[in-house]
């Protein structure tokens, strides 16, 4: 059985002796602010085999989402709490927690792509510090210079976590007006240094003032100088474990997560900010750029298909991009239910629902052990993301 359809979930079993979930959330472009973006055409079905009717108690923790996004700065929160902190926030707050599962996420570049993912190193917030005097003035002499102090010495791990907890802590529960005035001090600082041809590279000057210009006098944009800063080309993936934070800045990706619509938020956002969670929930585990980096693998003996599997059970994606040459690919059936986004080029399908017509911003379901034959055009490229749980 298949299923196409566009902008809607579906729940599904992958299989009953598990009693696993999948949930899929597609949407087109979301955050595009290009404004020449043409939603999808109204949702259309088209099934083959058993029908979908009686769908089992959705509150099972392991599913995968993907989302094809672009645009705008998104909020620096989090991926979602882990599974114990989740369950207490869903509890106490359900309208802004609207379940109590973790939300780890994985996103896949389509395009150059940016992104804030995991503390930096010590030393380069350290130097962030130092050359920033804005940034020093929000956190606190107090708090900097013992973090200064911690990365100048020989200090375990807990040290280090505990004073960077501190100065992050100091930063995101500032005033607003203290905020917005050191803030202002610092795009004007950039600013002027840029007009003169100075170098603004040092404060990360280009992406202070694009995330001020979307978001004016956020503490979103003092962020920068805490997170890592990674940049992506197509192809490339970074991962984003439960309790880490993270935001997503310019650019398109595929992204795919756990059954979860839960996110702390502490700014660069219109919705709900929840400061002080936040701030006690993170890791405070720094780990250099590179590091949240991975590359996919070739998935089998499929020469066009390529697996990206996060360090988690909850999803998988598979990558399959055909050249020009290829003009009919068969998709294999594997032993949990997945989800297929048309990203680009056109194809149709054989069998039952032979002539459906396939191009970018299809969604096709397809059930566990279901393989299917589709008819490629000739040009462009056909790429699609198949979601799925490899068990």
């Amino acid at each position: 059985m298949f299923m196409l359809f566009n902008r809607v979930p579906i729940l599904l079993p992958l299989n009953k002796t598990r009693q696993m979930l999948l949930t899929a959330f597609f949407f087109i472009n979301i955050f595009d602010i290009s404004g020449d973006f043409t939603p999808p055409p109204p949702l259309t079905v088209h099934r083959q085999g058993s029908s979908v009717q009686e769908l089992p108690n959705p509150d099972i923790p392991a599913s995968a989402e993907a989302i094809l996004r672009g645009g705008k700065a998104g909020s620096p929160g989090v991926t979602g709490a882990e599974e114990a902190l989740a369950k207490k926030l869903h509890s106490q707050f359900p309208h802004h927690y609207p379940d109590d599962n973790h939300k780890p996420e994985m996103a896949i570049a389509l395009t150059p792509f940016r992104g804030l993912c995991g503390f930096r190193p010590v030393p380069e917030i350290v130097a962030f510090l130092q050359d920033v005097p804005e940034f020093r003035t929000l956190i606190g002499q107090e708090a900097a210079q013992n973090l200064e102090s911690v990365a100048a010495s020989p200090c375990d791990e807990a040290q280090v976590q505990k004073a960077l907890q501190r100065c992050f802590t100091c930063m995101m529960q500032s005033g607003k007006k203290e905020c917005a005035e050191q803030l202002n001090l610092l795009v004007q600082r950039i600013s002027q240094l840029a007009q003169n041809g100075g170098d603004v590279a040092r404060c990360i000057g280009d992406l202070l003032l694009k995330l001020h210009s979307q978001f004016p006098g956020d503490i979103g944009c003092f962020a920068i100088y805490f997170l890592n800063v990674l940049t992506l080309q197509p192809g490339e993936a970074m991962f984003l474990g439960a309790n880490e934070p993270h935001a997503y800045l310019e650019g398109d990706c595929v992204e795919c997560m756990a059954c979860s619509d839960n996110t702390v938020r502490a700014g660069l956002t219109p919705k709900y900010i929840d400061v002080q969670t936040l701030c006690e929930m993170l890791t405070y585990t720094v780990a250099p750029a590179s590091s949240k980096l991975f590359q996919p693998t070739p998935f089998g003996i499929d020469p066009y298909a390529m697996l990206y599997d996060p360090p988690v059970p909850d999803f998988t994606v598979i990558k399959i991009e055909l050249p020009i040459s290829v003009a009919q690919y068969r998709v294999e059936g594997l032993d949990s239910p997945s989800i297929l986004l048309f990203v680009r080029g056109q194809a149709t399908i054989n069998g039952t629902q032979e002539g459906l017509s396939l191009h970018p911003g299809s969604v096709l379901f397809i059930s566990a052990n279901e393989s299917l034959v589709i008819n490629v055009d000739d040009a462009p490229p056909l790429l699609m993301f198949r979601a799925c749980c490899l068990l």
